[in-house]
């Protein structure tokens, strides 16, 4: 996930087991705490 050098937005999916939902959404919250790209927007959407 983040940024491409060309500014166009990266993924990432999270997966795990079956009705495990709990540890895949820990998972996630830890990533989106460690960084800052939730914060950011391309370019081209900035207001």
């Amino acid at each position: 996930a983040g940024f491409a050098p060309n500014g166009m937005p990266n993924s990432i999916t999270f997966v795990g087991n079956l009705y495990d939902e709990a540890t895949i959404l820990a998972v996630a919250k830890k990533y989106q705490d460690a960084t800052e790209f939730n914060k950011k927007h391309p370019e081209k959407f900035k207001q």
